[in-house]
């Protein structure tokens, strides 16, 4: 679909998918010759990326045969690539220093999505110890009522100041959680992590 086209939809990308394909050899792409040219120029990589966050894009096609052996190619292409889908950034998390078995402590951290949309599923967020030597996970326990789906972008990109006139929403979470488990007295790594529910493995 076009871009106007497009941006009819509302807000309907915060329920579903929103992507495309960069093409070339017509329209206003007309005078470039293949992707790399088109993500090179300047002023089209600018559009496509207000495009990118308007439409709160999480993914776009039609670049497999580009040449990715191209030096100059590679952080053009990344430019686009980090405006898409989304970008979660933690700006505070807190916790306590010491924690004991069977001992209820809280935890709780700030998270924006600076990215340009959500997340389509609500992935587990698991909070672990991990081994300081290793960073093997030792312990971990998946937060209940977190849904990392609802965790939205900003809206009405600004190509003058390539940010978002209105913010991403910020949110905090808090909660209470038990260490069930007998560990050796030691240091060990605190972690967030975004679970893939495939193998309950961090994905994020």
């Amino acid at each position: 679909r076009g871009y106007d086209e497009m941006k009819k939809l509302g807000d309907r990308w915060k329920k579903q998918p929103i992507g495309g394909e960069i093409t070339w050899n017509w329209g206003s792409l007309a005078k470039f010759n293949s992707f790399e040219a088109v993500v090179k120029d300047n002023a089209t990589r600018a559009e496509v990326i207000e495009q990118i966050r308007n439409l709160h894009c999480n993914h776009l096609g039609g670049i497999t045969w580009a040449n990715f052996n191209d030096a100059g190619f590679t952080p053009n292409a990344e430019l686009l690539q980090k405006s898409m889908g989304y970008n979660y950034v933690i700006s505070q998390f807190q916790y306590p220093a010491n924690v004991q078995k069977g001992v209820p402590f809280k935890v709780s951290f700030t998270v924006s999505n600076n990215g340009a949309s959500p997340f389509y599923y609500n992935w587990p967020v698991e909070i672990a110890l991990l081994n300081k030597r290793t960073k093997k996970k030792v312990w971990g326990k998946v937060l209940d009522g977190v849904n990392i789906s609802e965790w939205m972008p900003g809206d009405n990109w600004d190509k003058a100041t390539s940010r978002y006139t209105v913010p991403a929403p910020t949110y905090n979470i808090e909660k209470e959680i038990t260490l069930d488990t007998e560990l050796q007295e030691n240091e060990y790594i605190i972690s967030i992590a975004v679970l893939d529910p495939a193998g309950m493995l961090p994905s994020l």
